[in-house]
């Protein structure tokens, strides 16, 4: 006997999922796809941490770019936000909120630090950045979801 039927009565074979054997259909790609969420969640939750970092620091600690800041406030929250927006897929509600909320924490916390300034417009871009992309994480998910076959 191969192992118990499953609810559609049909057996599987045993699969290798890297640590274990296992007989639960598709299980390799639930492991995989497990320990992919896992990355993209750590990643969202360092992104955050080096904001808060980079947010707080006084402006000579900063690193320096050749892009403007406002594009560097953009393109730091919009990764963030897509980030937390795949790693937390069916959240999005909590995270628009808690995007809103951080962006004006941080604004708030600079108002406290010698050098650093709070900016309406520095909140207003960080804002719409993570909100994109929680927006594009969401949407790509979801179209990713209905394409499966």
């Amino acid at each position: 006997m191969r192992g118990p039927p499953h609810a559609h009565g049909r057996r599987s074979e045993p699969v290798r999922t890297g640590l274990a054997l296992t007989r639960q259909p598709g299980s390799a790609l639930i492991a995989r796809s497990n320990r992919m969420l896992l990355v993209v969640r750590l990643l969202a939750w360092i992104l955050l941490a080096a904001i808060v970092v980079l947010s707080l620091v006084p402006p000579t600690l900063r690193p320096v770019t050749p892009l403007s800041h406002t594009l560097e406030h953009a393109g730091l929250f919009f990764i963030t936000g897509a980030l937390f927006g795949l790693g937390y897929p069916n959240h999005a509600v909590l995270l628009n909120f808690g995007a809103i909320a951080f962006c004006l924490g941080i604004e708030i916390a600079q108002l406290f630090i010698p050098g650093r300034h709070a900016r309406l417009a520095d909140f207003f871009a960080d804002v719409i950045a993570a909100l994109a992309g929680v927006l594009v994480a969401v949407v790509a998910g979801s179209m990713r979801r209905r394409l499966r076959p």
